[in-house]
């Protein structure tokens, strides 16, 4: 990707606020919004006054969406991006190429056009582009501080860096919180790397680490407020991630791989910690707590279930309830016995995934260790297709092992959401 792309994203990100009232003074007119394909050329009758023209379209994927003016640009004065309830997502200035990334959904672009031209062209063409592309999927930082690209916290940043720019990234904590900030680089060597700083409100530096291809890191016991991350270095152009992450639980490092993905179903109650303020990642899931696990996420109605017929769940069971939920929506197998406080195993995990949520696809290359005859072979492939599970590096699922608590809610949050892909 050359400069002049980049740039050109950064100011569509920095314009986001800029309001244009003629696309709402005539927001009437997005009924009758023209429904394009992406990848093809639209010709439109211009009138010459003014007016405000509406199309539709849709993205499967996260990537690059590309707006090239084939025509005269004296025609064009502002692009605005809506939502799919006809909320403003951003605005800019129409250039003759416009690049901007977005995710998976439903959107609405209103083209501006100026009042009385100096131009008598009765038409425009518009050219609309979309590319599936990972650099596109999160935000790009600005190198400007006063407008620092605003994070979440527990999510994946990807960037670019120009060898002496900087990238401001900024975040908001409302309580006091223990946070980790990571910086990967992939570019990085003993002695050229990225510098990761973390400044508060008066822009003081209050830790920085050097970025790595494995991923530099650092803590800090931060209070309620707003803070930025600066990203500079001298070293040559490349990709670099941004991470930074929080938890809830003392026992979580905030650099565990799985940092992310706990406190994602903490959050949503899917998944809690013990009474001791832990979490053990390590502890393995039991078949019942899979359970429970499963009707949090869903929201299962518990009451009116009939019962699963399993010898060892009676009644009374701790988990009866939320067991037989679980059987009567097809999540869970019927069988002679339910074994919950037996272990949950990888090819049960697949199995539940899969029906609770509907999964379709095939994953086309091989597992070497399920053979395609076996009853769960399918529910793996499945899996696999939708990159809610990656192949260990010899190829294999290891379909028999346990599935411990920071696997289970990796699993969970790829298929809840695909930040976590």
């Amino acid at each position: 990707m050359n400069k002049s792309i980049l740039m050109a994203l950064i100011f569509v990100l920095i314009s986001t606020f800029i309001w244009n009232d003629s696309v709402f003074a005539q927001i009437d007119k997005i009924e009758n919004a023209k429904i394009i394909n992406l990848n093809s050329e639209i010709e439109t009758i211009h009138e010459l006054d003014g007016s405000v023209y509406y199309y539709s379209f849709s993205i499967e994927q996260h990537g690059k969406f590309i707006l090239e003016l084939l025509t005269e640009t004296e025609i064009l004065d502002t692009y605005t991006i809506l939502d799919q309830n006809k909320e403003e997502i951003l605005s800019n200035p129409a250039p003759s190429t416009w690049i901007l990334g977005l995710p998976k959904g439903s959107y609405y672009l209103a083209v501006s056009t100026k009042q009385n031209p100096a131009t008598n062209v009765e038409s425009f063409t518009l050219q609309f582009n979309f590319e599936i592309d990972k650099y596109f999927k999160n935000s790009l930082g600005t190198n400007e501080i006063a407008s620092a690209t605003p994070i979440a916290l527990n999510t994946t940043y990807q960037g670019f860096h120009y060898a002496d720019e900087n990238d401001y990234f900024t975040f908001q904590l409302t309580q006091k919180e223990r946070v980790g900030i990571k910086g990967t680089y992939a570019n990085a060597t003993l002695y050229d790397s990225l510098t990761f700083k973390l400044l508060d409100e008066e822009n003081n530096i209050i830790n920085y680490t050097l970025a790595t291809p494995e991923g530099g890191f650092f803590e800090a016991e931060l209070s309620e407020g707003t803070y930025v991350i600066d990203v500079w270095g001298s070293s040559p152009e490349g990709y670099y991630d941004l991470e930074v992450t929080t938890s809830d639980f003392k026992d979580l490092a905030l650099n565990h791989w799985a940092v992310k993905e706990v406190q994602f179903l903490s959050d949503f109650n899917i998944i809690k910690g013990y009474q001791n303020g832990n979490f053990g990642p390590d502890d393995e899931v039991r078949r019942g707590q899979a359970a429970l696990m499963f009707v949090r996420a869903l929201n299962l109605d518990l009451d009116n279930r009939p019962n699963p017929g399993f010898e060892d769940i009676t009644a009374d069971h701790i988990y009866y309830k939320e067991i037989a939920a679980v059987v009567d929506e097809g999540i869970f197998p019927k069988g002679e016995k339910f074994n919950a406080f037996d272990p949950l195993k990888r090819s049960d995990m697949a199995f539940a995934l899969v029906n609770a949520y509907d999964l379709q696809g095939t994953f086309n290359g091989d597992i070497v260790d399920v053979d395609k005859a076996e009853p769960n072979y399918l529910y793996i492939n499945t899996l696999a297709a939708n990159q809610v599970t990656n192949l260990y590096s010899d190829g294999t699922f290891k379909p028999e092992s346990v599935v411990n608590r920071a696997q289970f809610s990796v699993f969970f949050a790829r298929i809840l959401d695909e930040r976590f892909k």
